[in-house]
């Protein structure tokens, strides 16, 4: 009974192992969009799997490698003017015209993919960004289509898929006063959250400032004296 398990489980690893293989054989079909915000300009890359490309503008998809590579750069034209009509960029519900920069495809080995550079400008600081991407769905239900978005005070990620096309977010900007306010606010909610805590502070510290003579209670005179009397307490408190 337990060779019969042992076999078994190993007929099941052989199986996932040989799954796995052929999915690697025929290529990851993943895409990455990762895009950086600067005031109302995008920039970033495009990357795509080479088998992905070809598939797309329905060449032979068994040929790999460097011949697979020239064929496609001789497709190039073909393949930008696919990409721009499956991408699309809004900020703020108003579209952020885009388009692939001038700089020829890149060749990335490793991952046997290639890199498009993108730019883009929105009319508008944007606060919220819309991606809409139909690359490879329709031809690849399977396909996950990863973005990463980058502004001046977070980084959203996420995934596309055939069901899920498009994904709105927020975006933030860098504005000095904005986030000077932020903070200030910040503190004085805490502040108020901890006010018994600030009063019974003040009640510790009154006497390092005020003495009381007379019946009433005047300024403690130079200020080497408040200090003598402030530093034991605080040093205590903290």
């Amino acid at each position: 009974m337990i060779r019969a398990a042992m076999r078994s489980l190993l007929l099941a690893v052989a199986a996932v192992v040989c799954v796995a293989t052929s999915a690697a054989a025929h290529g990851a079909g993943t895409s990455q969009v990762t895009l950086r915000l600067d005031g109302a300009r995008i920039e970033g890359e495009w990357e795509i799997h080479l088998r992905d490309a070809r598939w797309a503008l329905g060449r032979d998809t068994t040929q790999v490698g460097e011949g697979a590579l020239r064929d496609l750069r001789a497709h190039e034209p073909e393949l930008r003017a696919l990409l721009m009509r499956t991408l699309a960029l809004a900020g703020d519900s108003l579209a952020c015209p885009l388009e692939l920069t001038a700089a020829p495809l890149e060749w990335l080995p490793r991952f046997e993919e290639v890199r498009f550079h993108l730019i883009a400008r929105c009319p508008n600081e944007p606060t919220r960004l819309r991606i809409g991407n139909e690359w490879m769905f329709d031809l690849d239900p399977t396909h996950r289509a990863y973005f990463s978005v980058v502004d001046a005070r977070a980084t959203s990620v996420g995934v596309l898929r055939a069901t899920l096309r498009s994904v709105t977010f927020t975006v933030r900007q860098f504005h000095f006063g904005q986030i000077a306010s932020e903070f200030l606010l910040d503190g004085v909610r805490h502040l108020w959250l901890r006010l018994d805590y600030v009063l019974f502070l003040l009640a510790l510290l009154m006497p390092t400032v005020l003495i009381r003579e007379g019946g009433a209670w005047r300024p403690r005179p130079g200020i080497a004296a408040a200090v003598r009397v402030a530093a034991p307490l605080l040093a205590a408190f903290a």
